[in-house]
């Protein structure tokens, strides 16, 4: 559940599933074409600025309005993964660095607001949220800026007969000489839950009280504690215990329980969460997200998530936004919510469930292409990943594509009826398959080279991706239901060699040392992803453990002499571990 991703617009065959490969060079965004690395240590100090606003609007209108900026003392993110090249969300945050006009850093997200805004009541009312977006302290003048796509509801945007466009709806100056940002006050205890690691290299959680009095902390730290176990009794996390870290805050609340607005229950608590959200009863959420950012940021984090004192069923959880569960409900599902929700807090992909009956929504117009990569309208079906591949015209369509999702009997398709990720007879489907080539496309030596598909061009610089048609259950007994895989896929790398006197001598092989310090260098970028934890995105069902360079040094496969200069084929095999989690029992 880590994980987040799928944007590139690659073409390449589908050879699984009985259809025919087709030769396809990949192609590159120039935003990818054109990219440098960003050094963290020349832009950023190590902490976090917080940037306060309000998200306001109504059905057809948004605006955001600045309230202030602040210090938080820890930054938890990544050193390297400083920007998000994947189109999930409906908001997008953007740091742009003054001087240079770089961007260096971005990422997307969802809000409570967004969700509100394709309710009925923003057809006939205006309403403000406080928000807040996070980011590492930059050193230097920047400019922060706040896009969202294009409203469904909103007739200009119809008239686009595509996905919702990006509008830039935002933007500040940042001063790094602004003495104005608000410096943190720590107000609250934190303790540890189960911290393993660097903040930097872990994945961190933090857990917030709602509705615990001062009397109660022993019995928010057991619910913490509980959280704890029961997010490690599930796969993936039971094998990344060790790349966890939890911790807790004590903010307690002045009144004890959780707000039930439909029953006349109301509760003075720290964050003002209430059951009843958009009249859904289970649906427990927030509205004040910049208090929960004020208890937050005593700890460092990537990840948000509230613990109410409650037994009542519910929770909810919004991409890269908060997330939030009963601490400890009577009917035993408790631990099997939290993980749940926090999945939907990391994922951004679209529900694919159906609702017989359902046929109409205020989230997804029939006239608009959703942004998320597994549904489409069939409007602009075309500009989906999946679609980019040589299928059969009908498919290509949507005539013959699953129709269901997004809790809507009919008018939305998925792109699979199956997948490796469901049945084991079949391979990785095209859409799994396209986040393996994006995965591989972050290598710089890679993405400055052709890459190709199964069938490749011989030619010197020149990669190769082939697949295999099946897939290695290696471990069934999760009481889940969910299933550890590997699967295995080659990188043919064509490199020119030179038959001289030197390469030749005793003891040398017939490759140049250059030519083998390229392909190792793709293999030194396999293991360092995999060291860091910079894994593709296969979607809910699918989480990835490890992926792994077998060779630890380039193998030659052998050598074409019949041309001049000699071509070189070296091997570069990559293992993905993953758990299969489409049969889970929690994930139905």
């Amino acid at each position: 559940m880590k994980a987040k991703l799928l944007l590139l617009a690659i073409l390449f065959a589908l050879t699984a599933c009985g259809q025919t490969s087709r030769n396809h060079q990949v192609n590159k965004p120039a935003s990818q074409q054109a990219d440098e690395s960003i050094h963290f240590a020349d832009y950023f100090e190590d902490k976090t600025m917080r940037l306060d606003f309000y998200h306001c609007g109504n059905a057809t209108e948004e605006t955001y309005f600045f309230d202030e900026l602040k210090e938080e003392p820890y930054f938890a993110g990544s050193y390297y993964a400083l920007r998000d090249s994947f189109n999930y969300g409906n908001q997008r945050f953007v740091l742009i660095d003054k001087a240079s006009g770089r961007e260096i850093y971005s990422f997307h997200y969802c809000t409570l607001w967004g969700e509100w805004q394709c309710t009925p009541e923003a057809r006939t009312t205006s309403l403000g949220m406080p928000e807040s977006v996070v980011f590492p302290y930059p050193k230097h003048d920047a400019i922060a800026q706040i896009w969202s796509r294009g409203n469904p509801h909103n007739p200009d945007v119809k008239k686009l007969h595509g996905m919702q466009p990006w509008v830039l709806k935002f933007e500040y100056e940042i001063k790094a000489d602004n003495y104005f940002v608000r410096g943190f006050s720590p107000i609250y205890e934190t303790q540890d839950v189960h911290v393993v690691g660097d903040s930097h290299t872990c994945l961190d959680i933090v857990l917030i009280p709602e509705g615990y009095t001062e009397g109660e902390r022993e019995q928010f730290v057991r619910d913490c504690e509980y959280f704890a176990s029961e997010f490690f009794r599930f796969e993936p996390w039971t094998s990344n215990e060790q790349r966890v870290n939890m911790r807790l805050v004590w903010s307690p609340s002045a009144e004890s329980g959780v707000s039930i607005p439909a029953v006349g229950k109301w509760r003075n608590t720290a964050v003002r969460a209430n059951y009843f959200t958009f009249d859904s009863e289970r649906y427990q959420m927030t509205y004040d997200f910049q208090t929960v950012r004020d208890i937050a940021g005593h700890a460092p984090y990537d990840y948000i998530y509230i613990l109410t004192n409650s037994d009542k069923y519910g929770g909810g959880g919004i991409y890269n936004f908060y997330g939030v569960g009963a601490g400890h409900d009577t009917h035993g599902t408790s631990g099997r919510v939290h993980v749940h929700e926090f999945g939907h807090q990391m994922l951004g992909l679209g529900d694919e469930y159906v609702e017989i009956g359902n046929t109409t929504s205020d989230q997804y117009d029939p006239a608009v292409e959703p942004w998320e990569a597994n549904l489409t309208t069939k409007v602009d079906v075309s500009r989906k990943p999946w679609a980019q591949h040589q299928l059969p015209e009908d498919s290509l369509h949507g005539k013959s594509l699953p129709e269901g999702g997004g809790y809507l009997e009919h008018g939305i398709w998925r792109p699979y009826e199956h997948c490796l990720m469901n049945t084991l007879a079949y391979p990785f489907c095209p859409v799994c398959l396209q986040a393996v080539i994006d995965y591989l496309l972050q290598c710089d030596y890679i993405k400055n080279n052709p890459l190709f598909f199964n069938f490749g061009n011989a030619k010197n610089g020149n990669s190769q991706l082939v697949t295999n048609g099946n897939d290695t259950a290696q471990n069934s007994s999760y009481v889940d239901g969910t299933v550890l895989k590997r699967y295995k896929c080659n990188l043919l790398v064509y490199k020119s060699i030179s038959y001289n006197p030197i390469v030749k001598a005793e003891g040398y092989p017939n490759e140049n040392v250059e030519e083998m310090a390229d392909v190792q260098e793709i293999i030194d970028w396999v293991s360092e992803q995999n060291d860091n934890q910079n894994f593709p995105n296969f979607g809910d069902d699918c989480l990835i453990d490890t992926i792994e360079a077998l060779n630890t040094n380039p193998a030659m496969n052998g050598v074409n002499s019949s041309i001049t200069p000699p071509l070189a084929t070296y091997n570069v095999t990559i293992r993905i571990t993953y758990l299969d989690k489409s049969k889970s029992i929690w994930n139905k």
